[in-house]
């Protein structure tokens, strides 16, 4: 059986045996990015302790793409489990891409948990903070965490000169304006916006806000 048949198998099975997650962990030590990749998605059906040790081991491949798909999967997981491990993350994830998965999933687990401290540990590490990625997603956990002041430096990203961090803070307003009750404001700074954006993927993203927020 090959490394692409053990990988189809598990990603239908209900259950992964003991077998399997050594085939899996041989894959990880010996497959490809694309095959890493897959194992961490699969694992987002796997909650346990095993697949949050081939998850670890993920998050130290030397592709930051198998790293954030690890980092991404993990915000299923209980925080017993993985909080204290990403947060010991942040300092070592030189991607900066891949660091603002980890604040991500972070937020969600603390959201879901509601855990205590977060935004005393994320504010003391956004000072620091130098890349736009990571920037927006502290942005994104302080106001979903309690920071309603927010949206408005959140906004500003759509100005960036990089359509990559104007795409990312598209995103991360639409998490925004999900959980909030007064967006006129930033609907009409969107709408400005649009008359002067570039990039048709960002213009694109920008619409969809429009009509999914507008009234």
């Amino acid at each position: 059986m090959n490394k692409s048949e053990i990988i189809s198998i598990c990603k239908k099975s209900d259950t992964l045996t003991k077998n399997q997650y050594l085939a899996l962990y041989q894959i990880i030590l010996h497959g490809d990015s694309f095959e890493k990749s897959e194992i961490a998605d699969l694992l987002i059906d796997h909650v346990n302790k095993k697949s949050m040790y081939l998850l670890s081991v993920l998050w130290k491949d030397k592709d930051s793409l198998v790293r954030m798909c690890a980092y991404d999967t993990v915000s299923v997981y209980p925080a017993k489990f993985t909080y204290n491990h990403l947060i010991s993350r942040i300092s070592k994830e030189n991607d900066e891409l891949a660091r603002s998965y980890i604040i991500t999933s972070l937020t969600d687990i603390s959201l879901r948990e509601k855990v205590q401290g977060t935004i005393r540990i994320f504010k003391k590490l956004y000072i620091k903070e130098k890349s736009a990625y990571c920037i927006l997603a502290y942005l994104r956990a302080f106001y979903l965490l309690g920071n309603n002041q927010i949206i408005s430096k959140t906004r500003k990203y759509l100005t960036h000169s990089d359509y990559h961090i104007r795409s990312t803070a598209s995103m991360v307003l639409d998490d925004l304006l999900d959980n909030t009750q007064n967006i006129d404001e930033t609907l009409s700074f969107i709408k400005e916006r649009i008359k002067k954006e570039k990039s048709v993927a960002v213009e694109s993203k920008l619409r969809a806000l429009i009509k999914k927020y507008g009234k």
